[in-house]
């Protein structure tokens, strides 16, 4: 049998015989096949001598032996959702997870309640994670519970904003620790961009930025590993967790409102904010309909960030698409960000798993 056979008929099983049985004929609807068809796939798979136990008593023992690679598609598969199958017509190889949410921190809160077990299920496949920061990872970081023979290594990706405490909080450095703490990563292994500013100053020239970040790299070992060097950690992730930012009256993007861009040359905070769809892990993204004196100023800025770029988001992605890792996991709440999380899967193509409340799927799928 081919593997995506395999694996159809393993998700039918898995349907048909676990907590909430479904019948043969539900099962070929969700899976999308006919049922003459279902039903031949499975008694193929059933005519194998290790997976007769399998199929007569549903045996989670002898499925986690003979088939260790899909045993967790298998028991913790869903059928995927309509914005799933929408992505996914369009070349969008994206997996989304959707959860009812409240609006506001109080969503993210339950975003992370919510996604918990999703987001542990996933991570158990990686050994390096990269994490930038915000609201959403600063919960998911407060309630992640995972098993006592889990290990993965956390490595922070940006630097902290002194100006906040909120901030530092949500900063990139405390949300590695406090998950590498939880799932006991030796403290050696444990590295922080605390020393390193998140951004230089909107007034640094070329010169002083390639100064600057010379600079860094000296004080901080852990900037040196994690973006430099022969090998750096940024390169060998499988895996970064981030969220979003919108640009948006009622809940300012990302670091806008603590005063960051305060005194640009060309633009005020509010025009600045008026002149971007978001950010992702703190670079802006443009809107088409800018002036060049706008999208100068947004490109500086852009350049002046000291950690997680794009360019090392996409490059984390296609690696992913081509190895099966988790890639990058965007969460993000609220129909809002409808605009900037269509940019990063759709024009971008930087997700590879997305957790989002379902006002935001909804708002999403009604675009597409």
């Amino acid at each position: 049998m081919k593997p995506e056979t395999e694996l159809r008929a393993l998700r039918a099983l898995g349907l048909m015989n676990g907590t909430n049985p479904r019948s043969q004929r539900e099962v070929a609807e969700i899976l999308g096949v006919g049922e003459t068809l279902l039903s031949r796939q499975i008694r193929k798979l059933a005519c194998r001598k290790e997976l007769v136990r399998v199929t007569r008593e549903w045996d989670l023992e002898v499925l986690k032996r003979e088939y260790p690679h899909h045993f967790d598609h298998v028991v913790n598969w869903r059928p995927p959702s309509e914005l799933e199958n929408k992505l996914n017509k369009r070349g969008n190889r994206v997996k989304v997870f959707e959860y009812p949410c409240r609006d506001g921190e109080d969503g993210l809160r339950d975003l992370a309640n919510l996604a918990a077990n999703d987001l542990a299920q996933l991570l158990r496949r990686s050994r390096r994670t990269g994490c930038a920061w915000g609201g959403a990872l600063f919960e998911i970081s407060r309630v992640l519970r995972p098993r006592a023979e889990d290990r993965v290594r956390f490595v922070p990706l940006c630097g902290d904003a002194a100006r906040s405490q909120r901030l530092a909080t949500y900063g990139s450095s405390a949300i590695a620790t406090r998950l590498n703490e939880r799932y006991r990563t030796p403290p050696e292994d444990f590295l922080s961009l605390a020393s390193v500013p998140m951004m230089l100053p909107p007034a640094t020239s070329e010169p002083m930025r390639g100064a600057l970040h010379d600079v860094f790299t000296g004080l901080s070992k852990a900037f040196e590993d994690i973006y430099y060097g022969d090998s750096p950690l940024v390169d060998r992730l499988d895996t970064i967790l981030t969220g979003v930012g919108a640009a948006n009256h009622k809940s300012p993007i990302g670091y806008i409102d603590h005063g960051f861009y305060d005194g640009l040359p060309n633009l005020s905070p509010q025009e600045l904010q008026d002149s971007v769809k978001g950010d992702i892990s703190g670079t802006l993204v443009s809107r088409s309909d800018i002036s060049d004196a706008a999208r100068e100023t947004i490109d500086v800025l852009n350049s002046n960030l000291t950690g997680l770029r794009i360019k090392h988001l996409k490059a984390c992605a296609d690696r992913a698409r081509v190895s099966g890792d988790n890639g990058v996991i965007v969460l993000a709440v609220g129909g809002h960000k409808q605009d900037i999380i269509h940019h990063a899967v759709v024009e971008l193509q930087l997700v590879n798993n997305l957790f989002l409340s379902r006002d935001l799927a909804t708002a999403l799928q009604d675009r597409l």
